[in-house]
């Protein structure tokens, strides 16, 4: 967007946009009236509503408008919903306005990229569903098929392409490890209640949060539930548990892999005679980067994807010793809302950005081995973090709960139907039948 339609935005929003720095405004001219109206609206509704936000970045993507934000202070459900609808009203007009001009305009794709265009601006674009029939019709006069590792990243994503293409690898590699995991899946469930525990935190959610092991909750008077901010928890804890913590952290770090290879992935499985007393693996630490094993602030917590074949190797090496294995996955499966977090975290800190690619590519191993973790586990919980609003998470935030399975139980399971992500870590912890055709993955 032209510089002088920047300033123009933050001069006369500057509640809105003081945070936001004018590299954030990745569109073109002709969405400067659309800009305009949204921000008076969202501007009058927090006004009306006596709360305040920050937008972050305003962007065009796959043709339309993104418009990212966060808050200070906690809002109800009710003010986050009518947030959220005022600026999802907004980027659906976005579809049918000219990015260059203004004019009425149509969602396009020129080569790979996606943009509203009116006739004068449309450069030979085509629709969506032109675009991908020809895409298709190229593929097959190579004799290649329409989807795979050699076609172009499908825009925009399909659900439920992605549901179908996790649930293939998922069976992919419980096929892999199938006599390994039969073991360690009887010795897990019939463990008795003395066993050790490990208790695994993947996914995505902010800095700092995390679920604290059972025996640490227990000696601090934190309900097993309780989300902690581990970064503002840390410095009251009593002298021996601080102890405990520095073990951990020196455990923790003899599995970081090499900081300097930004192609590895994070994770931390310790065996089950690490020396961890009490602690036991102490706590886990994921917040959606995925880059480094520690985050920002240096805290050298971990973070964890189960990405890396030799990590899930000592999951299993863990329960033959005698552990048993818990795990939280807290799901997002919304690259955009990722990416923004991933993106806004690296700007507050030292950190390079990260690939889109990088982030998608993590998500989907991270995801993979994760399920064979919850295939395992005594208990799996599954907790649901797609609102795009919370990106910088509150002290008191806690993402709800969609799903509680206990020794391949099901206990609670507050939705239905589940999010595609949540059913296949549903499914593959009750042992049930993927519906993959193993034999024809192989042709």
């Amino acid at each position: 967007m032209d510089i002088a339609l920047e300033h123009a935005l933050k001069r006369d929003y500057p509640a809105l946009y003081s945070d936001c720095r004018e590299s954030h405004f990745w569109c073109e001219d002709g969405w400067y009236p659309l800009l305009r109206a949204l921000s008076q609206a969202v501007e009058t509704y927090c006004q009306e509503n006596g709360i305040r936000i920050h937008v972050t970045q305003v962007k065009q993507k796959f043709g339309t408008l993104r418009y990212y934000y966060g808050y200070d202070a906690t809002l109800t459900d009710a003010q986050k919903q009518g947030l959220f609808q005022i600026v999802e009203d907004y980027c659906d007009r976005s579809r049918r306005i000219c990015e260059n001009c203004g004019l009425p305009g149509t969602l396009l794709v020129s080569g790979a990229y996606w943009h509203v265009a009116c006739p004068e601006h449309a450069d030979g674009g085509l629709t969506p569903a032109a675009f991908q029939q020809l895409r298709e019709a190229k593929f097959k006069q190579r004799g290649l098929p329409p989807e795979g590792p050699l076609a172009a990243r499908r825009l925009p994503a399909d659900p439920k392409q992605d549901a179908l293409t996790y649930r293939r690898f998922v069976a992919i590699r419980l096929a892999h490890y199938a006599e390994e995991m039969a073991e360690a899946r009887t010795n897990c469930h019939r463990a008795d209640g003395s066993a050790p525990v490990l208790h695994y935190l993947a996914g995505s959610i902010g800095s700092g949060k995390t679920l604290l092991s059972a025996p640490l909750r227990r000696q601090l008077g934190i309900a097993e539930s309780a989300w902690v901010d581990v970064d503002r928890y840390l410095p009251s804890l009593p002298k021996d548990h601080a102890r405990l913590v520095t073990m951990a952290r020196e455990a923790i770090r003899q599995w970081l892999p090499d900081e300097d290879d930004a192609d590895l992935a994070m994770g931390l499985i310790p065996a089950a005679n690490e020396p961890l007393p009490e602690l036991q693996v102490a706590y886990l630490l994921s917040n959606a980067d995925w880059r480094r094993g520690l985050d920002a602030r240096q805290n050298l917590l971990v973070e964890t994807t189960f990405s890396l074949a030799g990590r899930f190797d000592q999951v299993l090496e863990s329960i033959r010793a005698g552990a048993v294995v818990d795990l939280d996955y807290v799901g997002v499966h919304d690259l955009d809302t990722l990416v923004q977090r991933v993106q806004s975290r690296a700007l507050g800190s030292d950190r390079v950005g990260i690939p889109e690619a990088q982030i998608e590519r993590n998500l989907f191993s991270g995801f993979t081995y994760a399920a064979l973790v919850a295939h395992l586990a005594r208990r799996l919980r599954v907790y649901d973090n797609r609102a795009t609003m919370d990106l910088n998470l509150q002290a008191d935030y806690q993402p709800p709960l969609l799903l509680e399975i206990e020794r391949g139980v099901i206990l609670r399971q507050s939705t239905e139907p589940l999010p595609w992500w949540a059913e296949i870590l549903r499914d593959v912890a009750l042992g049930a039948d993927m519906g993959v055709d193993m034999d024809a993955l192989y042709h």
